[in-house]
């Protein structure tokens, strides 16, 4: 699993200019599908890369060995573009030239300007090909025009397997955003089993305060307004929370009404003030071994360096009823240029800067948390989540901008 974040080391404010996913690419209902939005009023450049077989390097042992790429329009289910194999694409020097390529001429790229508007990129293996792959869209060109969303598909199940997306409203005053869980409309696109009812909670993470909730979008007092801002789901049946949030980190959890089960999407999006930034997404998942370890992609973009807290929860879930939380979570920052390990650590408080992770806010609640507090220069980095000793469990990955 994968969550990514994207922050700009610049005089403008950093923006979510990148959301990668890494799972296991199978067939039918489970390709992998990332959702994004292109905000503003203006197109921007955008790359989306598909990475498969190049993973073995990092000890993948089931990489995806040949990865397409189909690029689809939301509001008509058109389908805008398709790569198999990056080099084949008509406009591949300018892929390679803006630092896109991938390091396999088997993994896929669509580089192309797209007017504002949701899209989906879906991955799936050539000739029904299943393994692990990433994918990932960023930022090319035009920062003042943001990629306003985050969301991720999985199988949202119950008890600790509800879905749980975190995200943080940096800045000093408050911005307005709608979180949309999205299921029985799924099947449109053959998803066999989505999630009939899904049903939204919005939770502040500083006290645990719940500030919202909702089932059914249109039961919603804000529904016309919804509608109006063009976040309103398809399907009555689906959720959404409009809600005005001061600066802060929130999660958002999704759950099937009855305890059902199934497919969703959930998703947050920029409403309004472009110039305050969403800046971190964290994800909560299970943390296995192998394959399985939970990783964190993100980008540092810009010409000056950023100083940025990775933290990694487990212990502390139990408090919140995850019976199975990741006892000692260990943390490893990597650089993806030349896989230097920058940084590693297994329990924030044997950092040496510990004290200026406390005093920043970043550090965990839990001695055998981990937590890295360091400065980066611009360029794409790794952070990989994983269990001391092969221990497994419920945890959560967050990246996090410093001022």
């Amino acid at each position: 699993m994968v969550a990514g974040l994207a922050l700009a080391a610049q005089a403008d404010p950093a923006r979510l200019v990148n959301v990668a996913t890494r799972m296991q690419v199978l067939t039918g209902n489970d390709v992998m599908i990332a959702g994004f939005v292109v905000g503003g009023s203006a197109s921007k450049t955008v790359a989306i890369v598909a990475t498969g077989p190049s993973l073995a390097q990092f000890g993948i042992a089931s990489p995806l060995a040949n990865p397409t790429l189909t690029l689809v329009r939301s509001s008509d289910q058109a389908v805008i573009a398709t790569n198999d194999d990056w080099q084949t694409a008509s406009n591949a020097a300018a892929i390679q030239s803006s630092g896109f390529a991938p390091s396999n001429a088997l993994e896929s790229v669509i580089l192309m300007s797209l007017p504002p508007g949701a899209y989906t990129a879906v991955v799936s293996g050539v000739g029904g090909g299943t393994g692990v792959a990433v994918a990932g869209v960023y930022e090319v060109g035009d920062a003042n025009v943001p990629l306003v969303n985050i969301s991720t598909r999985g199988r949202v199940m119950t008890g600790n397997d509800v879905m749980i997306g975190g995200f943080v409203i940096g800045g000093t005053v408050p911005k307005t955003v709608a979180l949309v869980g999205t299921g029985p409309s799924l099947a449109q696109f053959g998803i066999a089993n989505p999630l009939a009812n899904p049903t939204l909670t919005l939770v502040r993470s500083s006290d645990q305060t719940v500030i919202a909730t909702n089932d059914d979008w249109q039961t919603a007092a804000n529904a016309g307004q919804l509608a109006a801002g063009g976040f309103a789901p398809s399907n009555s049946l689906e959720s959404a929370i409009l809600a005005t949030l001061a600066p802060g980190a929130y999660t958002a959890i999704l759950s099937g009404v009855g305890g059902g089960t199934g497919v969703a999407v959930i998703g947050v999006y920029e409403v309004d003030h472009p110039e305050i930034p969403l800046i971190n997404i964290s994800t909560r998942g299970q943390v296995l071994t192998g394959n399985d370890v939970m990783i964190g992609g993100f980008i540092i973009q810009g010409s000056g360096s950023q100083q940025v807290a990775i933290v990694a929860t487990g212990p502390s879930l139990a408090q919140y009823g995850i019976v199975n939380p990741l006892a000692n979570p260990t943390l490893t920052l990597v650089r993806q240029s030349d896989q230097t390990i920058i940084a590693t650590n297994d329990d924030w408080q044997t950092a040496g800067n510990a004290a200026q992770l406390q005093a920043a806010s970043f550090a965990p609640s839990n001695p055998l948390e981990s937590g890295i507090l360091t400065t980066l220069a611009p360029g794409a980095y790794t952070a990989i989540l994983q269990g001391v000793g092969g221990g497994t469990g419920v945890g959560i990955i967050g990246v996090y901008k410093v001022p």
